[in-house]
């Protein structure tokens, strides 16, 4: 039970009003008189830009809600594995375009596109390596429009439904290299890329 006239130590001040602990009998009061204003943590100093009236509380600490450093863009992640499986089955299918090449007695031109798709195969892993590590997009870039190039003159000289397949993952290769987010990817980790 409160005194007549003394205010009610459970009741809460009017807004904008600073909070007043009255002397006395009740515990925890500290050293602030009836009229002052109560310190936080009883006899602490305020925290900057708390408590404060009129005020708003301070800006976050430096670094809080930075950028988290960036991870490697699923657009990448894609390209660089297309390169790899596209690339591996180049491998196996060239190099036994090649063993048959030799007892068949195939013409010179099938033999040179044949050598050519190993090496573009073999330059699709490679490729692939450099972007997953964030060092480079151009080797990738060139070896996948290499193989589009490739691949359209083979599906003109001789047409198969994987030739369109072997067609369409190079292609796919470059946009997702191309995308911006990829490209920003990659300026920031110091690689190269086009544009």
């Amino acid at each position: 039970m409160t005194q007549p006239g003394a205010p009610d130590p459970d009741s809460q001040p009017p807004y904008g009003q600073p909070h007043q602990q009255p002397t006395g009998n009740y515990p925890d009061a500290g050293s602030a008189g009836y009229g002052q204003q109560a310190q936080p943590g009883y006899g602490q100093q305020p925290q900057p830009g708390y408590g404060q009236q009129g005020s708003y509380p301070s800006a976050p600490p430096a670094g809080y809600g930075a950028a988290p450093t960036q991870n490697r863009p699923g657009m990448v992640t894609a390209a660089a594995v297309l390169a790899f499986v596209s690339g591996g089955l180049g491998l196996i299918g060239n190099l036994l375009a090649f063993s048959v090449i030799g007892s068949l007695g195939v013409p010179g031109v099938l033999v040179i596109f044949v050598i050519i798709g190993l090496v573009l195969s073999a330059g699709l892993i490679y490729g692939g390596i450099q972007a997953m590590q964030g060092k480079n997009f151009v080797i990738l870039l060139a070896v996948a429009a290499a193989s589009v190039v490739l691949n359209l003159i083979s599906m003109l000289l001789y047409f198969q439904a994987t030739a369109l397949l072997s067609f369409i993952i190079p292609i796919l290769i470059i946009v997702f290299l191309m995308n911006p987010q990829s490209k920003a990817w990659i300026t920031a980790r110091g690689g190269k890329t086009f544009g």
